[in-house]
Formats: C-alpha cells, structure tokens, sequence
C-alpha cells in the first residue's frame, strides 16, 4: 500500500477525507456520536478561524490524537515524522545537559521593564545584547529600557536593572492586525513584520552569565519539535515551560504551542531540544499560543551577535593556565569592544587608578588589550609608546613607532602660519598633531584597518612640552573614524572629548572615551574567572561551584565592603592557578 504524507491531523482531514472519517469512525468508542461531518459543522457554527484546525482540536481534546493518527496510517495517510529516531531528537531533552541548561536560563533570561513598568520578557544572546519582542518595548522613551535578571542566589529575586537602548537597525514591527489581536490568516499578511527587537545593555551581562545560542543557517521548526519557553509571566520568575509545536495552516511565519505563556512573557526565547533558539514567543492563537520562528531573522541577528563577540573577554593572557590570569577586567573589555565596531562613536579608553600611588594592573591592562587585539593581525595595528627614559617630541616617536610597525608615515610639514614663529606654540602643536593624525587615517585602507596607540603611564611625569603634544594627539586622533587612542594611567592629562563611564553611545555620537577605574576586585570577579577558566578548560563540577572557589581564593585577604585591593591579585590569580590546574587533572594530581 502506498503511504501518503501530511505535516498535521487538519492537513489529513482537509485532503484525505474519507479515510479520516473511517478512521475516527474506529476509534471513537460505540457510544460517541463523533464524526468528522460533525465537527466541520460545529466549527462553523462556533465561527472557527479554521474548521480543519478546530476539528483536529477536539480530537486532540478528547485524547483520540495519537489512536487516530495510528488510524490514518493504516488507511496509507501518515501525519508528522516516521523515523523513530528523529522522533526523540525532536521531542526529547537531553537529561544530562538539562539540568545545566535550567541552571543557565534562570541567569539567562530577563525582564524588560519600559518607563518603569514590567513589559515583557528577553534573554542575553550576546555578551551585550538582549532579544525580545518589538511589542513589548515599541513604547519606550528614546529607545531606553531597564532589564532585570534573577538574582545568583536562584530564589526568583531580581536584580538592580541594568539600562539599555533599542537596536534601530535589529528592529521588526508586528503587523499593525497582531497589535489589535486579530492576526492575519495567511503568510501575506505577516510578510515585513517579524515581531522583533535587540536591546544593547550599558554592561555586557552576558560576559558574566553566558548567552543563549542562536541556530546554524540550516535550522528549520519542525512539526512536533519540542520546546522551552524561558519567560517572566506577569512580570515573575515562575520557571520555563515546556510544550510543542504545531504548524498553523497557509502560514509559516508563525507557529502555534502550548506553552502556559501569560501577559509578560511576550519576547521569551523558545529553546528546541538541542538548546538553541528556535523562535519567541508573541502572543495567543485562538486557545494556543503563537511563537515566531528564528530563521526569519536569524541572519541579521547572527551578524549582530559576531560582532558583540569581537573581541572577547580574556581569562588569561595566552588561553592557557600558564598565561597571567586575568580579574576585574570587564569594563576594560567591554570599552575594547564597544572601540573596535566598525563606525564606533567610542574612540578611547582611559584606564584611571583609584589609587594614585601604586602601579599595579596599569601595563598589565595594556597587554591584556594587545593579546585581544592580535586576534585580528590583518585589521587592527598596535602602536604602544612608553615615555620612561624619552626626553624628545612625541610626534617623532610616533613616527619612529610606525615605522618599526612596517607602516611608516609622512611627517607633516610645517605649515605657513602654523609655526611658532608666526602664531603661538600651542597652535603649532596642535596643526602639527591634526596633520599627522591624518596622515596616519590615509593608512586604513579606508576602514578596513584600525590603528591602536597605547600610552603607557609615565610614573616620573612629563615634561610640559610632551603634555601639550600629547592632549594634542589625543584631541586628533579621537576624531578620525580609524585611529584609537587607550591610555594607562596619566590622570593629570585633559580629556578633549567627553568620558563615559559606559558603553551605551556606540551606535550614534558624540565622540567619546570610556573611562576605566582600576584598583579595586571583587570576589565576584574572580568567580568570573573561574567560569570563564572552567569553560574554556571543558572543567565540569556541580552547581555553585565557582563561588565557592572564589571564596578560598581570597581566604584571610583583608577586604573593605567586600571589595580587595590590587596589591593581593596575583596572590590570588597564583591560588586560582594552582586550583584551575588540579581541577582540570583531578585523577593526575590526586596521585
């Protein structure tokens, strides 16, 4: 007997009439008066958007689905996959990573509050960015909204919000019939309109926390595929919810499920069984709920997560525990990457000590920046200048110091009017400084090439000829689109564009720095390490088990309002070591 194929039960009843009668015909039971007939009637007397939707229902309702779909099979009609194998990789969830993977979407995941009222649901995709519904923030002031995380503690507490701005470019209305709760019966009243909004936080949460994946380029939703909705429901962390798909009938923009989703969980990821994005959920269908899948946006939102990842956090300066582990570095990470987008506003980055005495963690961050920065050898071209034992002009030094990188430059001439015989020396200066920082735009290839000039703290001070010289270059570098400028230390210097203490301007101006304090950790932050470490190493332990090796990591080390000085950090990145290496070969160092 051939077998004939459809996706679901309405498709069955709709093409394979007969058959579908004498199926329910023998498993209704002899004394329901059930008939296919019957229900197409009752459809239309209850105005069902779709009758063959509403009869599949009621089968369902009655928990005749699956004898019914055995029934078709045997008449040669088969409704939804047929391989057994495939079967439990769609419905089934992995009971070894399940447990990992709740523990990571209670972190994961998030509430969007709009003008300070609970409005929906996301979750971090990205070290910075968060994905949600365009509905729940399309009444935000200026494309601000707050965004709240469950407390590490996991008893449903929620963090302080952490601002967050609109992501014009990753938006995607709905279709103005959803926002009146009458969606549309066929894919062409949804083309345009994906539902969908990216919101790039002021502190990159995800580099703390960890972020959902997003899908290969091939993922399709399936029929039947099993999911999780990780979502707030009215605005409270109740857990997930589990449930699976169905196609909705003529349209393939959005699907219908079960989940028990409530007024805020709009935006809330749904996770297949290989715990990626599959879709977010949007709203109600009829008595279901309706998602919209990833592959309608999931390649501009690739783009964007690639580029919230470059460059990355470091745990150690080499990726390896015999490099220098790396603590409480994350703004200086963030301002690094928020730097290198590509038509970034963030020009520089101004490492400033809380204490002004004490060197540590200055030279240190410089070559954490450099390690990051010589991922990408063919993009970005680092220029460190130290002034310790240097009394002469900057700007020859530049030029010396782009020559030594196999990018020599044309000193500027001095220009009529501009020399110190005509006008004041500080004039001279800063032509001079304006000219040669043009010089050194031509060498980007336009764009395609970024220079990077690190400063390194002068711990003897310069003299006020190098002062003048060096505000100069500053002031010019930060307005050329290709050229930035990090500076450790120098606290004494003047700032010509605006300091910001996050990263939230990178999409639109002003030029600004990001400003970085440095003197201070937290055993938070070496928590952090530790994941970082313990993921990068494939380290597996039970739940927890960072804080608690955080916590013998500053064992006796004195603290003020939980806070350590730098002076102790490599006594404790030392402890860190020494723990990370035993955990990674538990069986060798216990021998």
């Amino acid at each position: 007997m051939n077998t004939e194929s459809c996706g679901s039960v309405a498709d069955a009843i709709e093409f394979y009439r007969p058959q579908s009668e004498s199926a329910l015909l023998a498993v209704r039971g002899g004394r329901q008066r059930l008939t296919i007939g019957g229900l197409l009637a009752a459809a239309e007397y209850s105005a069902a958007p779709d009758p063959y939707e509403f009869a599949e229902e009621q089968i369902a309702n009655l928990g005749l689905d699956i004898v019914f779909i055995d029934a078709m099979r045997a008449r040669g009609v088969s409704i939804g996959p047929m391989d057994p194998a495939d079967i439990v990789q769609q419905t089934n969830f992995d009971h070894n990573q399940l447990g990992s993977f709740l523990s990571r979407a209670g972190r994961q995941k998030c509430r969007i509050d709009v003008m300070g009222m609970a409005a929906g649901s996301g979750c971090l995709i990205g070290p910075s960015l968060v994905l949600t519904a365009w509905h729940v923030i399309r009444n935000a002031d200026d494309g601000r909204v707050q965004v709240r995380f469950r407390q590490s503690d996991g008893a449903g507490r929620l963090n302080a919000t952490i601002g967050g701005s609109v992501v014009d470019d990753l938006t995607s209305q709905c279709s103005p019939e959803e926002l009146d709760g009458k969606p549309p019966l066929d894919d062409a009243g949804y083309h345009g309109f994906n539902d969908v909004a990216v919101i790039r936080l002021d502190s990159a949460e995800g580099k703390r926390v960890g972020f959902l994946d997003l899908p290969g380029p091939d993922h399709v939703l399936r029929p039947n595929d099993s999911v999780c909705l990780m979502h707030y429901p009215q605005g409270e962390d109740v857990g997930v919810s589990f449930s699976s798909v169905r196609k909705i009938r003529r349209i393939t923009a959005r699907w219908k499920y079960g989940a028990g989703a409530m007024p805020g969980s709009s935006g809330g990821p749904c996770v297949n069984t290989k715990f990626v994005l599959a879709g977010i959920h949007q709203g109600n269908w009829g008595r279901e709920k309706r998602l919209v899948p990833t592959h309608l946006f999931l390649a501009r939102l690739a783009d964007a997560v690639a580029n919230d990842l470059a460059p990355t956090a470091l745990w150690s300066l080499d990726d390896t525990l015999d490099g220098r582990l790396v603590i409480a570095r994350d703004q200086l990470f963030e301002a690094l990457a928020a730097a290198n987008r590509p038509r970034s506003w963030t020009r520089g980055i101004r490492i400033k000590r809380t204490n002004l005495n004490s060197e540590v963690g200055l030279n240190f961050s410089l070559d954490a920046i450099s390690a990051i920065l010589a991922r990408d050898p063919k993009r970005n071209v680092v220029i460190r200048i130290s002034f310790e034992g240097r009394d002469e002009a900057l700007f020859p030094l530049i030029i010396r110091a782009l020559e030594a990188a196999s990018h020599p430059v044309v000193s500027p001439p001095a220009m009529p009017g501009a020399d110190h015989i005509d006008t004041t020396l500080e004039a001279t200066i800063n032509e001079t400084a304006r000219m040669l920082a043009a010089n050194i735009e031509s060498l980007s290839e336009d764009g395609s090439r970024t220079f990077w000039f690190l400063f390194e703290n002068a711990p003897g001070g310069i003299r006020d000829i190098l002062r003048y010289q060096f505000e100069a270059f500053f002031a010019a570098t930060v307005n050329q689109p290709n050229l930035r400028i990090i500076i450790a230390g120098f606290e004494t210097i003047s700032t010509p564009v605006l300091e910001e203490s996050t990263t939230r301007y990178v999409e639109a101006g002003p030029v600004h720095v990001v400003i970085d304090y440095m003197g201070e950790f937290t055993k938070s932050d070496v928590a952090t390490l530790f994941r970082r470490a313990g993921e990068d190493l494939k380290i597996e332990r039970a739940p927890g088990w960072t804080d608690d090796e955080a916590a013998d990591a500053v064992a006796g080390l004195v603290e003020t309002n939980g806070r350590y000085d730098m002076q102790v950090i490599e006594l404790v990145t030392d402890r860190a070591r020494v723990r990370l290496k035993f955990l990674k070969a538990p069986e060798t160092a216990s021998r």
